[in-house]
């Protein structure tokens, strides 16, 4: 409609006298444009007696206009009628769907579920860390644990080989201590 319009607008200008007038399927507008204003010219001739000036046209390109831009006027109402109707759905469209996320209990449902995740999602973190700084406790609990296992076995073999030692000494003919009590108890 805009493209049509400007091909009319072109037609219309008189820098431009060769510009087709109406749609480019005609033969040769420009021919016609003329024809009709030399017509005019003819007719109002007739009907004066003064020398035509451009004032006496005013009438002719007037209705001219008119009637040359009636289509683009009428496309124009209808469109502009069109765009109220879609502006008017589109308020009440947008009127039903403000209403609907103040009234839809599923968005206050969706709102608990996402604040439930997100409690679940902080706790996970919260969890998690617990988590990481428990396992570097038992490591270090671990390697603590090791190193005094190690001593403690160094510590038994110690006293091991220190009771060899004592029992190296010892008297051959003797009992051990503990069979000796229970011999002479009895």
């Amino acid at each position: 409609m805009i493209e049509d319009l400007r091909f009319r607008m072109e037609g219309d200008d008189i820098r431009t006298p060769t510009t087709p007038f109406f749609s480019p399927h005609l033969e040769n507008p420009a021919d016609m444009i003329d024809d009709d204003i030399l017509e005019e010219a003819r007719n109002l001739e007739s009907t004066t007696s003064t020398p035509l000036t451009p004032a006496h046209f005013e009438n002719y390109f007037t209705k001219r206009l008119e009637t040359h831009y009636t289509e683009n006027r009428n496309d124009l109402r209808v469109d502009q009628r069109e765009s109220v109707k879609r502006c008017s759905r589109l308020r009440e469209a947008n009127t039903a769907f403000v209403k609907s996320r103040r009234t839809d209990t599923a968005l206050e449902e969706r709102e608990r579920a996402l604040q439930k995740l997100e409690t679940g999602y902080l706790k996970f973190l919260e969890i998690a860390q617990n988590l990481d700084e428990g396992r570097k406790f038992y490591n270090e609990l671990a390697k603590m644990l090791t190193r005094w296992k190690e001593e403690i076995r160094g510590f038994v073999y110690q006293r091991k080989m220190e009771a060899r030692d004592l029992e190296g000494y010892r008297i051959p003919n003797l009992p051990p201590p503990i069979l000796s009590c229970l011999v002479f108890e009895c």
